[in-house]
């Protein structure tokens, strides 16, 4: 690439933005490959501008990840893992789909899920069989743990959704502790 400098007009930061050009474009070109054929240019672009150098170990190694920072959906993520030859049980997949799960009945219209429902929901989301559910109950109690996922008596929240319902109580707490009774 240095030879470039021979021709006339290429300047030391011409050069520069031609290696970064053509780098751009062998990265563009492997993550196309490694997300065919869910993978459109545009979305491929969008992705090696946010992750740079790390978006082709991340789509091989955990694409879920663009699925929790809204550049795929699950199903997306998950069929490119899947042909990427990630394990069905492997815990970033777990959860992902877990979280996927809340976030489908969020957008329902539900906060909240029962754990029953939400670990039957789960395992059908995932098609694994009943002897798997362990392993499920494992990455939501990880989760759990970690702050990722909230549990109140039997229901089970997404963060978010958790910090919803926090917020509006402490909104009408306040406007109890200021004598408001009627909202008309």
């Amino acid at each position: 690439p240095n030879r470039l400098l021979q021709v006339s007009g290429i300047s030391q930061g011409k050069l520069r933005q031609i290696k970064d050009s053509v780098i751009r474009s062998h990265g563009l070109r492997d993550l196309l490959e490694l997300g065919k054929p869910e993978l459109t240019i545009q979305l491929a672009g969008k992705i090696l501008a946010n992750y740079k150098s790390e978006s082709i170990g991340l789509i091989k190694e955990d694409p879920y990840r663009f699925f929790l920072d809204g550049f795929l959906s699950f199903t997306t993520a998950d069929s490119i893992a899947m042909r990427n030859g990630l394990s069905i049980l492997n815990p970033l997949r777990l959860a992902a789909g877990l979280l996927y799960c809340l976030k489908r009945q969020e957008l329902q219209g539900h906060l909240a899920m029962t754990r029953s429902q939400f670990i039957s929901d789960s395992m059908d989301t995932f098609g694994l069989p009943r002897s798997q559910k362990k392993n499920l109950c494992t990455a939501a109690n990880t989760m759990f743990q970690d702050g990722r996922i909230h549990i109140y008596g039997d229901m089970v929240f997404s963060d978010a959704a958790d910090e919803a319902e926090r917020v509006v109580a402490s909104r009408i707490k306040n406007l109890l502790a200021f004598g408001c009774t009627s909202y008309a």
